[in-house]
């Protein structure tokens, strides 16, 4: 059986209440993980795909000065020790990530937390990351995929292990519009 899960966060900042419009997409967004990652039967509407972007999120991005097809790179799992170099497997679940180097600054300060979403399970590996929290506490939404372009998704190496996927522990992020179906 599939349930929602949270992310927690480690701030002890208040907690910021999203719109209807972003509970609408997140709750689009959860469906359809539960739908591609488990099969799950009980959800009661198969969302489509692609899931567009809410217009809060693409503001908030705008205010800060970037949008769609901006790029930067991002520490995959802020929760794993390590050099930024070194490469782990990864499987498919929630992801905390963040902005640990001064490759991304441009977009959003260093210390800044992403939340989102991994899957692995088909040929490319998707990330996709939906809510920034900055180190002052304040939240925002985001819509961020990992790769190079608005698309999203990354080739795996041949050889990878099913439901695996191994990569730099900093990796590519871009700024979209809408999130395609992860295959």
């Amino acid at each position: 059986m599939c349930e929602a899960k949270t992310l927690a966060s480690s701030s002890s900042a208040p907690e910021v209440v999203p719109s209807s419009l972003d509970m609408d997409f997140m709750k689009s967004l959860a469906a359809a993980v539960c739908l591609v990652s488990a099969g799950c039967a009980s959800v009661p509407v198969s969302p489509t795909w692609p899931q567009d972007c809410p217009q809060e999120a693409l503001a908030a991005m705008s205010i800060r000065g970037f949008g769609p097809g901006t790029q930067g790179y991002v520490t995959l799992d802020i929760n794993r020790p390590g050099a930024l170099s070194q490469f782990d497997d990864f499987r498919a679940g929630p992801i905390v990530s963040g902005i640990r180097d001064m490759d991304a600054v441009d977009l959003l300060p260093l210390g800044t937390k992403l939340y989102g979403f991994m899957w692995t399970g088909g040929d490319k590996v998707h990330t996709y990351w939906t809510r920034a929290e900055l180190p002052n506490g304040a939240k925002m939404p985001v819509c961020m995929v990992l790769g190079f372009d608005e698309q999203g998704g990354y080739w795996k190496e041949p050889g990878t292990q099913p439901g695996t996927f191994s990569i730099s522990r900093q990796a590519p992020m871009t700024v979209t519009r809408r999130f395609e179906r992860p295959e």
